[in-house]
């Protein structure tokens, strides 16, 4: 997850202004796309 966040902050710098809820989706994509084989721990843990 952290991973996805530090990606995620890289991408970010680059661009315009952006709302939490698109950097929260990029997170959600990133982490599907990279780690689509493996579970991934959420909130409930």
């Amino acid at each position: 997850m952290d991973e996805a966040i530090r990606a995620v902050h890289e991408q970010c710098l680059r661009r315009s202004r952006i709302a939490m809820a698109s950097r929260e989706r990029l997170i959600h994509q990133y982490v599907r796309e990279g780690f689509a084989e493996r579970e991934v721990i959420g909130f409930a843990a």
